[in-house]
């Protein structure tokens, strides 16, 4: 892959300068901002979500080969529509539980190979047989955002989509250290395991609101990242995932609410509206765009213009 050269993106562009942030609402120690915005019923895409394409039997997600390869699993789709891949999703089982890099598009008829971290160092032997399941969740979001960062970063430099293998590790031990878990396996999803009944508590008061194409997460003052999806019927399907992985984050120190979470929001999104970005074809179809502006770092899956999934680090 060589490096892209970075260029303004008017599908990110278009999507940012509309975003509306709605009533900030408090879930633990994080401050979450739905995000809305006004289109007629014609406008945003729709894809399969990873745990609808495996329960309907049109999506199979495997191991590369016999032997396994850490850095990629196959993805093999069949659906109508594509599938949407979201940043930092786990998938759990085969060799060892990984993440997805970055999100991405897999064409119906395609079996394509994609970029995914480890999240399980400990064992290297399967326990669903080649096949992965999906878990229904992201990486918690600190760990994931700064994945997000590093995978910007290495898009934009010509090296792909790495995560930095040993930084993902660093995370995850670090996540299991704050959960008070100790892992067989180092797993992500032990710690996670241990905070679930709490998260789920919370996520059963967060429903969706209609129209909602995204969300916000604040710890503090800082702007922990956001998440949004191509139309209100795309995010409501993807809502529980992405609202468990911030849920699941535990802070190392207490923080109180944020002060002016609308307008922090807004100098973020007016930031990357007219950001540069390094454009690149997608494994499985469709393009990524990767970039930086005022200390944020985004990146997103579009197709034919329109956005599918856009991620922000702060």
């Amino acid at each position: 892959m060589n490096a892209a050269i970075a260029t303004p993106a008017s599908e990110l562009s278009a999507l940012f300068s509309a975003v509306r942030p709605g009533a900030p609402v408090i879930a633990g120690e994080l401050t979450l901002v739905p995000l809305f915005r006004p289109f007629d019923d014609a406008w945003g895409p729709d894809a399969d979500l990873l745990e609808e394409g495996l329960a309907r039997g049109r999506t199979t997600v495997t191991e590369v080969n016999e032997s396994g390869v850490v850095a990629r699993v196959r993805v093999h789709h069949t659906g109508e529509r594509p599938l949407l891949l979201v940043d930092g999703e786990q998938i759990l089982g085969a060799k060892q539980n990984r993440v997805v890099n970055a999100s991405f598009l897999v064409a119906a008829g395609v079996t394509v190979d994609v970029p995914v971290s480890c999240v399980e160092r400990g064992r290297w032997h399967a326990t669903t047989g080649s096949s992965f399941i999906a878990s229904e969740t992201t990486l918690s979001g600190s760990a994931r955002f700064e994945k997000l960062k590093r995978v910007t970063t290495s898009v934009s430099s010509g090296r792909g989509y790495d995560a930095d293998q040993s930084e993902v590790w660093r995370d995850v031990d670090s996540y299991l250290s704050r959960s008070q878990v100790a892992s067989a396996t180092s797993s992500y999803a032990d710690g996670y395991a241990r905070r679930r009944s709490e998260i789920d508590g919370r996520l059963a008061a967060l429903a969706p609101q209609h129209g909602q194409i995204g969300v916000a997460a604040f710890r503090g003052e800082q702007l922990l990242g956001c998440d949004l999806f191509g139309s209100p019927a795309l995010y409501a399907r993807g809502h529980g995932k992405v609202l468990r992985g911030l849920l699941a984050d535990v802070a190392d120190v207490a923080t109180g609410p944020t002060s002016r979470p609308l307008e922090r929001l807004a100098e973020a999104l007016g930031a990357l509206a007219g950001a540069d970005v390094a454009r690149a074809t997608g494994p499985g179809g469709g393009e990524t765009l990767h970039g930086v502006a005022g200390g944020l770092s985004v990146g997103a899956v579009v197709l034919r213009g329109r956005v599918y999934h856009a991620a922000i680090a702060g």
